[in-house]
Formats: C-alpha cells, sequence, structure tokens
C-alpha cells in the first residue's frame, strides 16, 4: 500500500525582537496639475489624517505611512543616520555621496521623518514618513499557540496633524510612491523568560483605511 500526502500547517514564530516588514509592492500617486497644486500649497494652513486600522493576527506593533520620489524602501530606513554612503550603496545599489537624515524627534534622535539622498549637491530622491501609528493585537488570541480568531479583530481609529512640509510631498505635480512599513512588536511573554509563539495563517490581515483632509485659507 503505497502514497501521497500533503500536510498544510501554520508557521508559529516567536519574536524577541521587533520585526520590520515592508510589502514589496508599492502603490502609485500621479502627480496633480501644476496650477492646482500652486492654488493649494499657496493657500495651505494644514492638514489631518484620519485612519482605522483593524487587526486581524496576533501581533502588535506600528504602521507608518512612506512616501518617496523612488521605488526604493529599505526596512532599515530609521538607522540610516548611522550609515556610511558606502554602506548605502552596496545595500541598495545605488550611487549617492551623501544623505540628509531628519528624525521625527530631534531631540531623541528617533525615527525618520525624511531621508534625502545627495549626488554632487543634488538630491537624487528622497523617503518620507507621512504618519506613524500604533496597533492593538486581535481581541481574541490564544497565547498557548498563538492563534488569533479572526472574528474578533483588534480595531484602532486616530487621526493626525500633518503640517504643510509633508502635504508639500503629497501635494506637487510629480509622481510619488507609496508604502506601508509595519513593525511587530517581540512576542508576548508568558513569564519573565518565556515568549509565546505567534502563529501566522491564511485568515490573518491587517487592514488600514485613511483619509486626508485640508485646512485651506482662501
Amino acid at each position: 500500500i503505497w502514497g501521497d500526502f500533503i500536510l498544510e500547517s501554520p508557521l508559529s514564530f516567536k519574536f524577541e525582537k521587533p520585526i520590520i516588514i515592508i510589502p514589496e509592492e508599492h502603490d502609485s500617486l500621479p502627480g496633480i496639475n501644476v496650477e492646482t497644486s500652486e492654488q493649494i500649497n499657496s493657500s495651505l494652513v494644514g492638514g489631518a489624517f484620519y485612519v482605522d486600522i483593524t487587526n486581524r493576527s496576533p501581533g502588535k506593533g506600528n504602521l507608518s505611512l512612506l512616501i518617496s520620489d523612488s521605488t526604493i524602501f529599505p526596512t532599515f530606513l530609521d538607522s540610516l543616520g548611522s550609515w556610511t554612503t558606502h554602506e548605502i550603496n552596496e545595500k541598495l545599489g545605488t550611487d549617492i555621496d551623501s544623505i540628509s537624515f531628519s528624525a521625527t524627534d530631534p531631540l531623541e534622535n528617533s525615527k525618520a521623518l525624511e531621508v534625502e539622498f545627495y549626488k554632487n549637491g543634488t538630491r537624487q530622491f528622497f523617503i518620507g514618513r507621512i504618519f506613524d501609528l500604533e496597533f492593538p493585537p486581535a481581541d481574541s488570541i490564544d497565547y498557548e499557540w498563538g492563534y488569533a480568531l479572526p472574528a474578533f479583530p483588534g480595531m484602532y481609529t486616530s487621526s493626525v496633524r500633518i503640517d504643510t512640509t509633508v502635504l508639500s510631498w503629497l501635494i506637487t505635480d510629480e509622481p510619488r510612491y507609496v508604502n506601508a512599513m509595519i513593525t511587530f512588536d517581540h512576542s508576548p511573554m508568558i513569564d519573565e523568560t518565556t515568549y509565546a509563539p505567534i502563529t501566522l495563517q491564511t485568515t490573518n490581515a491587517i487592514e488600514a483605511r485613511a483619509y486626508l483632509t485640508l485646512t485651506l485659507d482662501t
């Protein structure tokens, strides 16, 4: 008696440190025509992003929305301030001779707000962070096995004020590319030394819905 069989099994992980994921595919934003973008920017006061996050996975962490005029979105974006240009060129396959790193909180040298890449004094491309929001885990998790029940997701709603500098990345006649940076926190702790597993299933998902409002002085 002989035969074949297929075993489909979910993967379980124990993360002792946070893990960063950036999707391979990005979204494209066409540029606004010059006249419209100039009219908006000349009367722009500020704006706000309203974001709904639904987490159908056992992990928790934070979600950043990144924007660029290139398709390069490195997972090590926040540590680029300590990299040499040689290391950056080797890792990204670029040809730059300097960068300008701006942190979200300059006093703490925290996450990157904007990183600009230069060659011979001319900016080649930039990567900016539009917003950064935390999201909770699903409401119902089996911490022994790490499963999340999709019927009970973690839901989070927030609004983020956006200044005119960040809005200028969006309101332009040049095309832009956007992508998400998802940072999962380390696995939950069962006790002082033991990490609980995180089990990933095909039913897991992190859904984000956002819309932008603008305030204009007309």
